[in-house]
């Protein structure tokens, strides 16, 4: 919905084309973002308990008619019309993903007010003693806006993006990204970089998995099977320590456990400052994509955050890669 010519309730001051707005998320009122914070609710916050809807009072286009029966699509799929500007949506939606107004329980067909997402723009978050607003700039966006989009532990990333943008240093320490290494990017949503770290450490896997690599493992494993069986003798667990030191000693395993922990630790250093520089361009990417205030704040919460599924994934990649390959390097 375009706002430009309306009032902002707060300073009575008509919006802009380029103003940053903010929605009531229960009457659907826009307000200036900053009246909006410093007014610390909606001006007509009074009047929700009366069902109160904001109406536009300048009149800029000929309304939408609005569709509201649910129906199928030349394809077969279930499909809802939006009641605010007529899009056509999934019917498993609940938001119109053009406009994010309501898709359902709106019978009468007005402009319908937003679902009230989790909105981190709405807290001050801290470093040490430093009160950071949501409106600083974090990059091209706001402190806000990126806090939206992270939103999971919003109030511990936020501060170090922060002090990494004001002191422009790359090293900030991320205990997930150290003990977790490309499974914590994946589960960050940053597929790319959590894609050639597995396929990194795949790499590092093959290279060092020689032939002599293999017989010692394989002695080993029989050294130490023998040992088991004979818990009770001293010449087979002195030789199954023997064994396994030499196997550590050994330049492929040490050359993998290095680079391996490399691999680590510099996701546990860097960590932070990628998914800072990922969050801006996220970000700054779908205000760009949406045309209204609405849709973009709905994609904030549908594109940020975390993924639980996506971290699995990552796991099992890992795992099975490196199943595949000592399969088909023992051969």
């Amino acid at each position: 919905m375009q706002y430009t010519g309306e009032l902002c309730p707060v300073c009575h001051e008509a919006f802009c084309e380029d103003d940053d707005i903010v929605v009531c998320p229960t009457c659907g009122t826009p307000h200036h973002r900053k009246c909006y914070f410093e007014h610390k609710n909606c001006a007509y916050a009074e009047k929700h308990g009366e069902g109160f809807v904001w109406t536009p009072q300048q009149v800029t286009a000929a309304p939408v008619q609005p569709q509201k029966a649910e129906t199928e699509n030349s394809h077969g799929h279930r499909i809802a019309f939006c009641p605010n500007c007529g899009a056509e949506n999934p019917a498993e939606e609940p938001n119109c993903q053009k406009c994010g107004a309501r898709l359902y329980n709106n019978p009468d067909g007005r402009p319908a007010p937003q679902i009230q997402l989790p909105d981190g723009s709405k807290q001050p978050f801290r470093a040490g003693n430093l009160v950071i607003s949501p409106d600083e700039k974090l990059g091209e966006n706001t402190v806000g806006d990126t806090a939206e989009y992270v939103r999971i532990n919003a109030n511990k990333y936020i501060p170090k993006f922060f002090v990494m943008e004001k002191t422009k240093k790359k090293v900030s320490f991320n205990w997930g990204a150290l003990l977790f290494g490309p499974i914590w990017f994946f589960f960050r949503r940053m597929y790319v970089i959590g894609a050639v770290l597995i396929a990194f450490l795949l790499a590092v896997f093959g290279f060092t998995t020689t032939p002599r690599l293999v017989e010692q493992v394989n002695a080993t494993s029989e050294i130490l099977m023998q040992a088991q069986n004979s818990v009770t003798s001293v010449e087979a667990q002195e030789r199954a320590i023997d064994a396994t030191m030499e196997l550590a000693k050994m330049p492929e395993v040490q050359i993998r456990v290095a680079l391996d922990f490399l691999t680590y630790l510099l996701c546990g250093l860097f960590g932070n400052y990628a998914y800072k520089m990922h969050s801006e361009k996220q970000v700054a990417k779908l205000k760009k994509e949406c045309a209204t205030e609405q849709q973009y704040r709905l994609l904030l919460f549908k594109n940020g955050g975390t993924s639980m599924l996506m971290g699995l994934a990552a796991f099992l990649i890992l795992q099975a890669g490196t199943q595949i390959l000592a399969m088909l390097l023992i051969r």
